[in-house]
């Protein structure tokens, strides 16, 4: 049976090495993030049930490079 929610602590340990920290999950799995050391937050809306936690964490690695 697969997750009905995405859990903060699991998508954390997934960015934290790359210098992210996510501050939340919103109702409609809108991830909100920011890099360790900045204020600016940003948010990424996510498809949770058909993306694994592997894709957003990589899709959110990608656009903190980007930033």
């Amino acid at each position: 049976m697969s997750k009905l929610w995405i859990s903060r602590k699991e998508l954390n340990n997934l960015v934290k090495d790359s210098g992210i920290y996510i501050v939340s999950i919103g109702v409609k799995n809108e991830v909100k993030w920011r890099k360790k050391g900045f204020k600016k937050t940003y948010v990424y809306q996510t498809n949770f049930p058909s993306q694994s936690l592997y894709a957003i964490s990589n899709a959110i690695i990608t656009e903190a490079k980007r930033i």
